[in-house]
Formats: C-alpha cells, structure tokens, sequence
C-alpha cells in the first residue's frame, strides 16, 4: 500500500510540498557531569521511543552508527545521562540513559547502542526510605506534598496536578517499597494516574479527555480518503462485565440481603448492547471497612473520603472505568511523528477517528505513542486510542479550563 500524501491544503502537506521530507528528528544528550559538553546527533541507525499515560515508566532505545567525532565515544554518552528527542525542534519525550553499549565490528563498523527509561524511573529505582528520605507515619497530607516529598532527592524537577480533588488524605511509606509503588497506591483509591509529559514534568491527575480534538485520522473506504498507514479497530466487550454488583463484606452469601439499587449497569456501548440482548457479564465486588493503620488501610480509608456515603457505587464506577479500556482499541499508524498540522504527536491528547468500514466515526482518548525509525521505512508513529469516560472513574470528558501548571519540585 503507498504512503498516503497529506493534502498540501495542511501545514504538514505544505512543509512536505516545499522541503520533500518530514521535518528532522534529534537526539540531545545532556551529561550528569556539568563539566561534559551536550551533544546533539541527527543521524540514526533506529530508536524507538513511548509516551502512555497507563504505563508510568517508559522505556527507549537508540542506535547510532559509525559517529564521526574523535576519540572516546563513552566520553560523548554515558550511563546518567539525560536524552531528549525533539521533532521539529519540540520535545516529544525525555529520558534517563540506564545502559551504553559501544561495539566495532567488520559488518555494522562503530555502533552506539543507547537504552533508558523515562525520568520516572527514578521512582521506581528509590526507595522511600533512605539515607536522605524519613518514613511518613500516616500523615493527612495534599496531593500537592504527597507528590513533592516523593520526588525529593530524584532527577525530577517539575510535577503539575491536572483534575486532582482538593483536600488532604492519609499517605504512609514502609522501609523496602518503591516510591514508585508508595505513590501508586496513594492514588489508585483516588481515580488518579501518573505519567510524563515529553519535556520530563512528572503529571499527576486525570486524563484530558475533554480537550479539543486535534486532528482526524481517516481511512474512509468509499470516498478513497486516508491519512494513515493502516488502521485497526479492536471489539472486545463480551468479557466487560456489564453488571456490577458491589456489596460489604459478610453480604457476599446472602442474596436477598443486596438491596437492587446497589446494582450498576455498565453504560458503555458495547456492554449495554450485549446485555440488552441478554449476554449477561455481572461481576461481584466485595468491599470493607478498613481497620488497620498499615499503608494499604490508609489508602482504603482515602476511598472513603473520596466516595463520601456512596462507597459502594464509587467502587463499581472504578471497576466498570477500567474494563471498558478494552472495549474498543483503536491502533494507528502513520508515518512521520506529526498530525495534519505539523505539531508532534503526543500522549493525553483527543483526536477523531473516521473508520466506516469499523462503524467509528467519533473523537477518541489518545493514550499510548510510540516513535520509531529504521533504515527501511524512516519515521513510523503508532497510536492507541480508546474511548471517552474510560480508564478511571470520574473522569471528566467536557472541556476543564483549569488545567494546573507545572511547579517546581521545593526542597
């Protein structure tokens, strides 16, 4: 199948009209040592490199051939370092160089094999008690503190709250747990994600599935229109439960004891059209009471305080959120690392999606991008889409104004 062209009405189609190619990528080493120069490279062998809001911690990798600058190439990348790619001269993502590898060989010549992960993985590779960090006993503490004690003594200088709840909730750290894993837990109860934005702000909150739709990726069958290399849509909702039954410990064995206004039905799409034929998917959650003072209790006791009386729906809420993820993955995949345009392709954003031939013509979530490059097909985008109202509860799918900005990690 050919590339399909942009038309030149578009500023990608404009830029490819006059200059022949897609605009360039870079790759910017910053050293750990300040008294080592940057180094920037443009030329590349192949990378790869992703940007979800689901997964935290996102890995990459880099390859560079046969580098013309002299003597030690160690001395140019090392292990610490930070990487940033930029596309067009914006950042798409920033990462900390875990591994080098640097090989001569008669076939490939001078290699430079690079792998990391993004900022986060500092999060995940500390624990939160060390020889600079004190434990945290149960304190009522704001998002705002739970997020900047955390990524104290960390590479990470900036954090923003994006659809946090106002308030304070209890948060307690164990010897011998990741801060990852601390901060995790202290915002599953609270509909919360962490992930990173391209230029390394840690972001805490809600996905922005109430932004303005940036684009539309079509591949429209009839008319012979499209602007995608390939395009796949993925039904799955038999196995979403489209009944939520969430009942108090003790309830589980007495039926007639589940009062029917416990019942949620599932409003997604798909499970509603099944269980409007009568496919049936209930799923029984059974919730308790909290009753100690360890680090998971307090997280239990956080749910209370978020769901008010109604803790019960507020757990099937949180239940149907995550399942219906899946009940329609949208995979795209283009050519080049932008949209129609010019602007690069990123994470936590909203564009339509026009497949007739699939029955889709809506705006969708945008929540996973992965780049890559290779010698025979050059710059590749892959995008996962989902739909609106899904992966956690109470997200709000209407524009919200009120976006906080970045702030400084204080210490």
């Amino acid at each position: 199948m050919a590339t399909p062209i942009p038309p030149v009405s578009t500023p990608l189609g404009q830029y490819l009209a006059k200059n022949g190619r897609f605009p360039a990528v870079s790759l910017q080493i910053k050293p750990i040592d300040p008294s080592r120069k940057s180094v920037e490279f443009v030329q590349f062998e192949e990378y790869s490199f992703q940007n979800s809001v689901i997964v935290p911690v996102d890995a990459f990798s880099f390859k560079l051939r046969n580098p013309t600058a002299p003597g030690s190439l160690y001395d140019l990348v090392k292990d610490g370092d930070i990487a940033i790619l930029k596309a067009n001269g914006q950042i798409i993502a920033t990462g900390l160089i875990d591994t080098v590898n640097i090989g001569t060989d008669p076939d490939q010549g001078e290699v430079i094999s690079i792998s990391g992960r993004t900022l986060v993985a500092q999060l995940e590779d500390q624990s939160t008690v060390n020889d600079v960090d004190d434990p945290i006993w149960g304190n009522s503490l704001t998002i705002d503190s739970v997020v900047n004690a955390l990524v104290q003594s960390t590479r990470i200088n900036y954090y923003r709250l994006q659809q946090t709840p106002a308030g304070s909730y209890l948060f307690a750290t164990e010897p011998g747990e990741s801060k990852l894993s601390a901060l995790m837990r202290f915002l599953e109860p609270l509909n919360l994600l962490a992930w990173m934005d391209p230029d390394g702000t840690l972001v805490v909150g809600r996905p922005d599935m109430g932004a303005d739709a940036l684009g539309t990726f079509i591949m429209d069958r009839n008319n012979r229109q499209s602007n995608c290399l390939s395009i796949q849509a993925n039904y799955s909702a038999t196995q979403i439960p489209n009944v939520i039954i969430p009942v108090w410990t003790g309830q589980e064995t007495v039926q007639s004891r589940v009062s029917p206004e416990q019942r949620i039905l599932n409003a997604a799409a798909g499970p509603s059209r099944l269980f409007g034929f009568d496919h049936r998917v209930p799923k029984c959650v059974v919730v308790s009471t909290p009753s100690g003072a360890d680090p998971q209790s307090l997280s239990q006791a956080n749910q209370i305080t978020v769901a008010g009386s109604n803790i019960l729906q507020a757990y099937a809420k949180r239940e149907i959120a995550r399942a219906n993820v899946h009940e329609i993955g949208v995979q795209v995949n283009v050519q080049g690392h932008y949209n129609s345009n010019l602007q690069p392709l990123i994470a936590d954003t909203c564009y339509n999606v026009n497949y007739p031939r699939a029955g889709l013509n809506e705006k969708m979530y945008l929540h996973t991008v992965g780049y890559s490059l290779s010698v025979g097909q050059g710059q590749r985008t892959s995008l996962s889409f989902c739909r609106l109202g899904s992966i956690v509860a109470d997200v709000a799918v209407k524009s919200q104004k009120a976006s906080s900005s970045k702030k400084q990690v204080s210490g």
